[in-house]
């Protein structure tokens, strides 16, 4: 047993003169003067004085069940000072109120028969061992209290079945359900049916392996049926009976994940316009047409435009109204295709768009006569500063020629200057 590194500070309380002389006799003989300090005192005020200076390890106070059948004295010890260790000195015939003192507040007793040298000390001894190993449990205990109270995690002890046994008190702030709704149901009714597998996934390996749950990320619904993100991490221990539960600690990462679609779909989209980017546009573009390639698909087809005269109106009116011809232009190209089809800016005033679904020669044709109208229509509202006009090279994808993105891309490059070499050629004419 571990010693301690000073002596055993015992309060010895007499209520009934003489009781405790002979222990505080055996406690100041030689032997055991290097192991106790005891001080003697009369009355509970001078306890609470003697207290108040130097707590003491132990307190040994005396009773008489027949002056103090109610055991006043020992209430109010133990209101004053409830987390002083209360020891009390009962005659040997009154061994029957052993039970009474314990609900008073003592926490161990002692018989006038059981003072003498060879049993005493190693009694107190053990007491403050005793006491302090208790101490150290309910401050434990209180810190995990005050941690799992005010924490703003999420706290779920689940069983092997995901049965919530214990919801905790930040359930009501993160979640929205009370703690005593959730306990007792399925922790799968809450997520979202797209995660269950992911989250059923982790949860049964952490079973298991007997270890921690990787993070995993999941959607929860909350009691008004609104889905939000939550990322949990477990730990699979024994309950009060033996049996495995997993002690699962989840927070809210909402606000993270919306966040993260908002970069990404910056990185995605093109700053100025809203439309998809270079970069978005090809991985869009290389994943189509494997499929393509991988099913025979036929007849997608590519058009790449170009805005006509661009350079000249950054030259004449400056920047910010380029800006604003690239904006009506990529508007117009919305108006004119579906919301399935794939628009994006690659650069400067070059457009590309990719019809995802089979489509005829004669349908092409009346997109390219859509968007043809769509710019007379804006091009005739009146006070416009400039007219808008598009060049437009179309090819059709055959899955046997086995043709890059990039290699496509410039196909459809060619055939758009040529287009647009073939109307300046007329214009020339005219």
């Amino acid at each position: 047993m571990k010693e301690f590194s000073r002596p055993t500070r015992i309060l010895l309380l007499e209520t009934e003169y003489n009781q405790l002389t002979p222990v505080q006799s055996l406690l100041q003989s030689k032997e055991n003067l290097k192991k106790f300090h005891a001080i003697s005192v009369f009355h509970l005020s001078e306890a609470f004085r003697e207290m108040d200076n130097a707590p003491p390890d132990l307190i040994l106070m005396d009773l008489d069940p027949d002056s103090d059948p109610e055991c006043v004295a020992l209430t109010r010890l133990h209101q004053y000072a409830p987390k002083a260790p209360i020891i009390v000195l009962l005659p040997d015939d009154y061994h029957g109120r052993a039970l009474t003192v314990l609900e008073k507040g003592a926490d161990d007793y002692l018989l006038t028969s059981q003072i003498h040298s060879e049993t005493l000390p190693a009694f107190f001894q053990r007491a403050r061992h005793r006491f302090a190993s208790h101490k150290a449990v309910r401050e434990s205990e209180e810190r995990f209290r005050l941690m799992v109270e005010h924490a703003s995690d999420v706290i779920l002890i689940l069983d092997h079945a995901g049965v919530i046994k214990y919801a905790g008190p930040s359930t009501k702030q993160v979640l929205n359900h009370s703690s005593e709704m959730m306990t007792g149901q399925n922790i799968l009714d809450f997520i979202h049916r797209d995660d269950r597998l992911i989250f059923l996934d982790s949860f049964e390996k952490t079973f298991t392996a007997g270890h921690s749950l990787s993070f995993v990320q999941f959607r929860f619904r909350q009691s008004e049926g609104r889905w939000i993100h939550m990322e949990g991490k477990g730990r699979v221990v024994p309950d009060g009976t033996g049996q495995p539960v997993c002690i699962l600690n989840s927070h809210d990462v909402t606000h993270r994940v919306k966040l993260e679609e908002e970069l990404r779909s910056l990185s995605l989209r093109d700053e100025l316009t809203g439309l998809h980017n270079r970069r978005s546009f090809v991985a869009c573009f290389e994943q189509q047409l494997k499929l393509a390639n991988r099913t025979n698909k036929t007849g997608l087809s590519l058009l790449f435009i170009d805005l006509d005269g661009f350079k000249q109106i950054n030259d004449t009116l400056g920047h910010k109204e380029g800006d604003h011809a690239l904006v009506e232009a990529s508007n117009l190209l919305k108006s004119t295709f579906r919301d399935a089809d794939v628009i994006a800016r690659l650069g400067g005033d070059e457009f590309v768009v990719f019809l995802t679904d089979y489509v005829e020669d004669t349908h092409v044709d009346t997109l390219k006569k859509r968007l043809s109208d769509g710019l007379e229509a804006w091009n005739g509202v009146a006070n416009r500063r400039y007219r808008l006009a598009m060049s437009v090279g179309v090819i059709h994808y055959n899955p046997k020629e086995r043709r890059t993105p990039e290699e496509l891309l410039s196909h459809a490059d060619e055939l758009m200057y040529q287009q647009k070499r073939e109307r300046k050629a007329l214009q020339g004419v005219r």
